[in-house]
């Protein structure tokens, strides 16, 4: 009995935290922002340096979201094969519950980067996952975090890109 009253309490007190003054559909709103913060190249050798891009999205409904995020990692290169990403951009779509002030998402994504290796420029791509949560404390604008995993193919090798970034957020109803 304790621990149910500590876990009705709990989550009272969560409800209460994530309770918006008012709630906002997601449906048919454009949002997006700049973004900063890490990432992490992995290979052969692991490389670690920031980023920053943009993000922007259009709710296809409540539920559903289409997205795409443009990144520029700065100092995230491995040095074997003298390998460094570039810009990249990634495109995907994505679940969100809208439970008021906090909006959680979890998306699937097509990535394609730049890359400088061998003297050489060329493409790597792959796909991946973006795991993000919007706070909304207002209606057209906010904060959005976001997480994400891609592994990316080039030349036959591949490697693992990891971001976490966060930003503003600014929405706009068509």
């Amino acid at each position: 009995m304790p621990r149910l009253r500590a876990a009705l309490s709990l989550a009272a007190l969560f409800a209460s935290l994530a309770a918006p003054f008012e709630a906002w559909a997601g449906g048919r709103q454009l949002h997006g922002g700049p973004s900063a913060g890490g990432a992490v190249l992995a290979g052969r050798d692991v490389a670690v340096g920031g980023t920053v891009g943009g993000h922007l999205g259009f709710g296809l409904t409540d539920a559903f979201r289409l997205y795409g995020a443009i990144d520029v990692p700065l100092g995230a290169s491995i040095t074997d094969g003298a390998f460094s990403l570039w810009p990249g951009a990634s495109v995907g779509v994505a679940y969100s519950l809208d439970v008021g002030t906090w909006v959680p998402w979890l998306g699937l994504e097509a990535r394609a980067h730049v890359v400088y290796a061998r003297a050489a420029l060329g493409f790597a791509v792959g796909g991946g996952a973006r795991l993000g949560v919007d706070w909304l404390p207002q209606r057209y604008f906010g904060l959005s975090i976001q997480a994400s995993y891609a592994a990316l193919y080039f030349d036959g090798g591949l490697g693992h890109s990891v971001t976490l970034v966060a930003g503003p957020r600014w929405t706009v109803d068509l």
